[in-house]
């Protein structure tokens, strides 16, 4: 059985009930949509960087941050990390997987 570092069943499709610290109050059984606004802030806002790696590839967040219904400074954070990615993206100092 694969489990995550924190212990947690490792499952294709990730669901609510997998993560009840960050989502306590939805249907367990449902799966995770990181593009709902109110979903992707909830785990930007947060989760460890461990669920945000695990759940929200880099390019919904970089795609949704202006829909994301979080703080004014957790959207600041995550401008200034795509802003970082992308410069370091141009100078060839990491690739885009």
């Amino acid at each position: 059985m694969d489990t995550t570092s924190a212990g947690r069943k490792a499952s294709a499709t990730p669901r609510y009930g997998d993560y009840p610290e960050l989502f306590w109050d939805l249907r367990p059984e449902e799966p995770i949509d990181v593009e709902h606004p109110a979903v992707l802030g909830r785990i930007l806002a947060s989760g460890s960087l461990e669920m945000i790696r695990t759940l929200v590839p880099f390019d919904t967040i970089r795609w949704n941050i202006d829909r994301i219904e979080a703080p004014e400074n957790v959207r600041y954070f995550w401008r200034l990390v795509i802003q970082h990615r992308q410069k370091k993206l141009q100078e060839g100092e990491i690739d885009n997987a």
